[in-house]
């Protein structure tokens, strides 16, 4: 299998509120050109899990573009739904929902070095940017195959031992940013409008929001 990494966001949800996020998840995906057949039957698929289930899992593996701009594209490899219930007595109607774009990672980087590509770079923090403006919540965070939903978790239960910086790129928004601390010397931020965005020194040639900001 090739190793993905993806873009994930995470939201308060609940049975009620399951089918508006996932409508503004389909505009989204919409609005980014994403044209899949599967799409629309995968979305009505998804249900929120019986009451004695602890989570539930659903993939679309269906490779197609995003569209960032008339010369801006990422090749998209699929989408995640992860839906996590709230586990304490009398909230069994509440939970998170992630949201997940995944990317072939080779394509993404630099041969023989690690490095993230500059020009995939902006493209993501564009993308970032994109998810931010209709999930506000809770920040979007862009991972590797390792980091995968270590974030989120740790958002999600704060008091369990999970890394809250396990990603490469961010953006969160100000109300979340005392979750996280001191930032580490391995990263760099910079602040845009009411989000702070986060970027590891170690994975970019060049900070992907330089061209930008």
């Amino acid at each position: 299998m090739p190793e993905y990494a993806q873009v994930e966001t995470t939201m308060q949800c609940s049975q009620q509120t399951l089918q508006l996020v996932l409508e503004q998840f389909t505009q989204m995906l919409h609005s980014l050109r994403y044209e899949s057949t599967e799409l629309i039957s995968w979305l009505r698929q998804i249900t929120w899990p019986p009451f004695d289930e602890e989570g539930s899992v659903d993939f679309l593996i269906s490779p197609t573009s995003i569209y960032l701009g008339e010369s801006d594209i990422l090749r998209c490899a699929g989408l995640q739904i992860l839906i996590r219930k709230n586990s304490k007595p009398g909230f069994s109607e509440d939970g998170w929902l992630t949201l997940s774009i995944f990317f072939d990672a080779e394509s993404l980087r630099e041969k023989g070095t690690g490095f993230y590509l500059s020009k995939v770079g902006r493209r993501l923090w564009m993308l970032l940017q994109q998810v931010a403006g209709v999930f506000k919540n809770g920040g979007v965070y862009f991972t590797d195959e390792f980091q995968e939903g270590q974030t989120v978790r740790a958002l999600i239960s704060p008091a369990q031992d999970k890394d809250l910086w396990a990603f490469d790129l961010a953006l969160v928004p100000d109300h979340l940013i005392n979750y996280f601390g001191e930032v580490p010397e391995l990263f760099q931020r910079v602040t845009t409008n009411n989000w702070i965005g986060f970027a590891r020194r170690d994975r970019w040639v060049i900070l992907p929001w330089t061209e930008i900001i």
